[in-house]
């Protein structure tokens, strides 16, 4: 297994009425708009999104994060997307048995907008929840 010690939030960059799931790609993790996780590739192997952090990083994608225009970064993460998000993130600390920072793509990368939200601020309280892995 390598060495994992974050879990990186993206957006697909599609409108928040798009239903769509992404199949073939280098998520880890896909979130629909109904909370439904997909999963993609498997935790053990790399990630392809963040070249300098791809080797030690869990990539979970949500649909949604643009405005009807499809290019307009918003924040379209819905409680379903959120709560799946939150589940998943404890999960993840509780199966490698370790706090994982989390962070958004927007967060020290090439991103700008990616996930359309600040992760820092829309998940700040659930550090509290993973309490026990250091």
């Amino acid at each position: 297994m390598r060495k994992i010690d974050e879990v990186i939030i993206h957006c697909s960059a599609t409108t928040e009425d798009d239903d769509g799931s992404i199949k073939t790609n280098g998520y880890h993790y896909v979130v629909r708009r109904d909370g439904q996780v997909d999963t993609g590739r498997p935790i053990d192997k790399m990630g392809a999104h963040i070249s300098t952090k791809n080797n030690s990083t869990i990539h979970i994608c949500y649909i949604g994060g643009v405005e009807q225009d499809g290019k307009t970064p918003k924040d379209t993460l819905n409680d379903l997307q959120e709560s799946a998000i939150k589940r998943l993130y404890i999960s993840l600390c509780s199966v490698l048995n370790k706090h994982l920072n989390l962070s958004g793509h927007n967060e020290g990368s090439e991103s700008e907008y990616c996930p359309s939200f600040n992760v820092q601020e829309k998940f700040s309280s659930i550090h509290t929840e993973v309490i026990g892995y250091s």
